[in-house]
């Protein structure tokens, strides 16, 4: 009896010994890291430059007056359809008649005087060849006779410039166009005694319009004359137009510590429900890929964490991508990008302008900010958009300290470096859900946008990487058919509804 009591004592001693080494080492292991998944697919990639600019008709002419009084009448108001040559303005005409006549009555006293002085050269020429007057009274004769030469073509001038400026009282239009602007009413005085006083403005055609936007100096290297616009104003919402870059202009602002470059785009204006001095809301599409293997930016920003098993990855090396190793689609676009003297292959100066190239627009995203990225020597991450850490149900996130990638949004271009992404080992459950182990691999970019970016390299087509972390509640729940982290488990024997 005592020794079957000792024997139960000692196996009651092993079993709370096994218990409590179970809880420290077991009970306490950190459990493998389920992730996120999604899958590598073809489709179209369009890298943009956002910005805004105000509407203006392509020529606004100020149609303003020449002379001073009182407007007579006016034949045009605001919106009105003129052509070239319509009368726009009449101003009070009786001061510049009178001018007329006067200098009209100064001309034919001046050409009266000059027949006399003819008339008194020819009598002095006449009694100098007589001998009966001196050749100082006929050069004196003479003299007389060019200086009113010269009062009568004054007069006539005189003449001119009040005849002028009597039709300067009537304005006409000098384009055809609308008016924009009336600045005068009928009754009002207009002076012009210093400047020209402007009484229209008169757009050209609003059917052709354009657009001013300022674009930074880190958006500016990827826009070029020709590229597609789309653009929005508030007037209509819902409603899209569309318009091309046609300048991009060297006189930068700088405000703020911010340079941009004046883009100018043309807009055709057909309904002519756009009207001048809207705000244009615009996205200009600096580089368009169709049909290209594709990945969303989620699987760039995804680091992989603590405690997760990774296998390396192959060395990759540095420098820009062999583009003799790529499929022939993208090498050919590549070559048709780069290949200036048309070889179909780049030599020495062609690849070095292509790695400047990447490097420049790779640049250019990094100055646009976006997707979290730590340093290139390390340093913590910030959180992608749209995901935190690894706490509930969160995705993404993660260390830092990775090279900065073509996924920041707004921004692209193909990197100079290969970029990691984690492919999981396993298969994923039919909620994208996998636990096990990734394998780093290294991957070349091309264009990005807001949501994917192009794969150059090291990725095929329906091959799955890692986009997030998700907690093991969520796993659970995810496995278990259950999206909702927060609700209350199951009472034992009840169904799943």
């Amino acid at each position: 009896m005592i020794t079957r009591l000792l024997s139960w004592i000692v196996l009651a001693v092993i079993a709370v010994a096994a218990v409590g080494w179970w809880r420290r080492s077991g009970g306490n292991a950190v459990a493998a890291p389920t992730f996120r998944t999604t899958t590598v697919q073809r489709g179209d990639v369009t890298q943009t430059v956002t910005g805004s600019g105000t509407l203006a008709a392509l020529t606004n002419v100020d149609v303003g007056s020449q002379v001073s009084g009182n407007i007579l009448a006016l034949y045009a108001d605001f919106n009105d359809v003129v052509k070239k040559g319509q009368l726009l303005v009449e101003i009070e005409p009786t001061t510049y008649e009178a001018r007329l006549f006067q200098a009209e009555a100064d001309l034919l006293s001046a050409q009266a005087t000059l027949e006399l002085r003819q008339l008194a050269v020819r009598r002095a020429k006449g009694l100098l060849e007589q001998k009966l007057v001196s050749q100082s009274e006929y050069d004196e004769a003479a003299v007389s006779l060019r200086q009113q030469e010269a009062s009568a073509k004054k007069a006539e001038a005189a003449v001119k410039s009040a005849r002028t400026d009597l039709e300067r009282c009537k304005i006409y239009s000098p384009v055809d166009g609308v008016v924009l602007k009336r600045a005068v009413s009928v009754g009002q005085t207009v002076q012009s005694n210093y400047n020209v006083a402007t009484l229209f403005t008169i757009a050209r055609d609003l059917r052709q319009m354009e657009i001013e936007a300022a674009v930074s100096e880190a958006d500016i290297g990827g826009v070029e004359a020709g590229q597609a616009v789309t653009f929005t104003v508030d007037a209509f919402p819902g409603r899209s137009f569309q318009g091309k870059v046609r300048q991009i202009r060297n006189n930068s602002t700088i405000q703020n510590n911010v340079v941009t470059y004046p883009t100018i785009i043309s807009v055709e204006n057909a309904d002519l429900k756009l009207r001048p001095g809207m705000t244009a809301n615009l996205v200009i599409a600096t580089a368009r890929r169709t049909g290209v293997l594709r990945v969303p930016n989620a699987a760039l920003r995804f680091k992989a964490p603590e405690g997760a098993t990774v296998l390396p990855a192959a060395d990759a090396g540095g420098g820009a991508p062999d583009i003799d190793k790529m499929p022939a689609e993208i090498r050919q676009r590549l070559l048709a990008d780069f290949d200036k003297n048309g070889d179909g292959k780049l030599d020495a100066d062609e690849r070095k302008t292509m790695e400047t190239t990447m490097r420049n627009r790779r640049a250019a995203m990094s100055a646009g900010g976006g997707g979290g990225f730590g340093p290139p020597d390390g340093g913590m991450g910030g959180p992608p958009p749209g995901g935190g850490g690894r706490g509930p149900g969160a995705g993404g996130g993660g260390q830092g300290g990775g090279p900065r990638t073509a996924a920041s949004s707004g921004g692209g271009g193909a990197a100079t470096q290969p970029v990691t992404v984690y492919v999981p080992t396993g298969q994923p459950n039919a909620t994208g859900l996998v636990t096990g182990t990734l394998q780093a691999t290294r991957v070349f970019l091309g264009v990005s946008d807001s949501a994917n970016t192009e794969i150059l390299s090291g990725l095929a087509e329906g091959a799955i990487v890692a986009t997030g972390t998700v907690s093991a509640q969520a796993a659970a729940a995810s496995t278990s058919g259950t999206n909702n982290l927060f609700s209350p488990p199951r009472p034992p024997g009840a169904a799943k509804k």
